[in-house]
């Protein structure tokens, strides 16, 4: 009965899904990386700042994605 849904079409066999799970640790791994950078976490703040008012200006969609990536990486969402 199942067996359709795990075929070579799946989404748990897919290139997309390996890479967003490798994206996942590289972002968890480079931020616990800078933990005592304070200069470059905050470069690195604003430009996600800039890259989601720039976002939310073109497309708001995107911008959600980002907002919904960082809740979900663990942050607080500002």
């Amino acid at each position: 009965m199942y067996e359709k849904f795990l075929t070579n079409r799946s989404i748990f066999l897919s290139k997309q899904t390996l890479l967003l799970i490798l994206g996942y640790f590289a972002i968890r791994i480079i931020s616990f990386g800078i933990t005592q950078h304070l200069i470059l976490q905050a470069i690195l703040i604003f430009i996600l700042l800039l890259a989601f008012g720039i976002l939310y200006y073109k497309n708001q969609e995107w911008a959600w994605y980002i907002l919904i990536g960082e809740l979900l990486l663990g942050g607080a969402g500002h």
